[in-house]
């Protein structure tokens, strides 16, 4: 699955997934 979100922090914790180019899954946790 890929998919590429971003969310305000005033959304609070979101769970942001990328799929970088270099074929690795980053996922950031934005607080």
């Amino acid at each position: 699955m890929v998919k590429s979100e971003t969310k305000d922090a005033r959304d609070g914790c979101e769970l942001v997934i990328d799929y970088d180019p270099s074929s690795r899954v980053v996922g950031i946790e934005i607080v």
